[in-house]
C-alpha cells in the first residue's frame, strides 16, 4: 500500500495536479536532425555541381578527337590541349587573343602584353629550346614559328616526340591565321578566333582606304627595325612587312643588303645612305633609348 501511495504522489506531481502549470517550451531539433538535413543538402548541391561538370566536360569534348592539319603535316587531339607551350614571339599574341593560359614562351617582351591572361608562363629560349625544359613542362600541345622553304627544319620532330606539335609559317602570307585557326581548333575556341580575324580584316580594309592616296604618290618603301644593338630592315616576307604591303606599299632594300630566306636583314648605318624607296618607315619601340632616328 506504502508502494502504490508514493506512486500515485509521484504520478500527481509529474501531471501537475494541485499546483499551476507551466506552459510548455517548444521542443529544439534534435542536432541530430540537422545535421542529416544538411548533410542531404550538402549531397544534392554535390551532385548538381557533378552534373555540371560532366555536361561542361561533354560540351567540351564535343568533336573530339580531332585532327589539325598544319604546314609540317597534322595532329590529333582526343581531347581539348590545356598544357600549352608557344615557341614563337609572333604566335604569342593568338594566345592573348584566343584567352589561352601557357605554361611555357618564348618572347623576352612579355611584361608589355597580356600577362594575366597568359598566366604565370616559363620563359624558354627560343634560339637554343631545351628538351629538357619541355619535358619538364609536360605540355600537350605545342605551337611554334616554322622556318620557310629553303630553311632547314631541325627542331620539329624533336619537339613532335615532346608533345603533338603545331607548325605554321609565320612569314607567309595568313600564316599567323592558319596559326591562330589551329590553336583556337585545338582549345576549342574556332568561334572566338573567327571573330578576331573578321575584326582583323574590317580594320585592314579601313588602313588600306586611308593609305591608298598615299601609296598612290609614295608607293616604294623601306621599313626599318631599330633596336638597342643592331639595325634590322625587312621585306614583304617579314610577317610585318607582309602587313606593310597588304596595306597598299611595296617595300624595297638597299642592293648590297643580304636578305635572309624570311625577309629579314642586319645593316649599318652607312647603308641607309643606299636607300631609294619614295619613304623610310621606323618601328618604334615603347621601351629602350634607340637614338638611330636622328642619325
Amino acid at each position: 500500500r506504502l508502494a502504490l501511495l508514493i506512486l500515485l504522489l509521484l504520478l500527481a506531481v509529474a501531471c501537475g495536479g494541485g499546483t499551476e502549470s507551466t506552459p510548455a517550451e517548444e521542443p529544439e531539433a534534435a542536432p541530430a536532425q540537422d545535421q542529416a538535413e544538411e548533410a542531404v543538402a550538402d549531397e544534392e548541391e554535390m551532385v548538381e555541381e557533378a552534373d555540371a561538370a560532366e555536361e561542361a566536360m561533354e560540351e567540351s569534348l564535343a568533336g573530339f578527337p580531332i585532327t589539325i592539319v598544319h604546314d609540317r603535316g597534322e595532329i590529333t587531339l582526343e581531347k581539348p590541349a590545356e598544357r600549352i607551350v608557344v615557341i614563337s614571339e609572333e604566335f604569342i599574341e593568338l594566345a592573348v587573343a584566343l584567352e589561352v593560359p601557357l605554361i611555357g614562351e618564348t618572347f623576352t617582351q612579355l611584361p608589355y602584353i597580356d600577362r594575366p591572361i597568359l598566366g604565370d608562363p616559363v620563359y624558354i629560349d627560343v634560339s637554343n629550346p631545351s628538351m629538357e625544359q619541355l619535358l619538364t613542362l609536360q605540355p600537350d600541345l605545342i605551337l611554334r614559328n616554322a622556318p620557310p622553304e629553303g630553311i632547314e627544319d631541325e627542331f620539329h620532330e624533336q619537339f613532335s616526340e615532346v608533345a603533338p606539335t603545331l607548325s605554321y609559317v609565320a612569314s607567309e602570307v595568313g600564316g599567323w591565321k592558319a596559326a591562330m585557326r589551329g590553336l583556337a581548333t585545338a582549345v576549342g575556341k574556332i568561334e572566338l578566333a573567327e571573330q578576331q580575324i573578321e575584326t582583323y580584316d574590317a580594320r585592314v580594309a579601313e588602313l588600306q582606304a586611308q593609305m591608298e592616296p598615299i601609296a598612290a604618290i609614295a608607293p616604294e618603301a623601306t621599313l626599318i627595325i631599330p633596336t638597342p644593338d643592331i639595325l634590322g630592315i625587312i621585306d614583304g616576307r617579314f610577317t610585318l612587312g607582309a602587313l606593310a604591303e597588304l596595306l597598299g606599299v611595296t617595300l624595297v632594300v638597299p642592293d648590297n643588303v643580304e636578305m635572309l630566306p624570311f625577309g629579314y636583314a642586319q645593316m649599318s648605318l652607312e647603308a641607309i645612305g643606299d636607300i631609294e624607296a619614295d619613304t623610310i618607315m621606323v618601328m618604334l619601340r615603347v621601351e629602350g633609348d634607340v637614338d638611330y632616328l636622328g642619325k
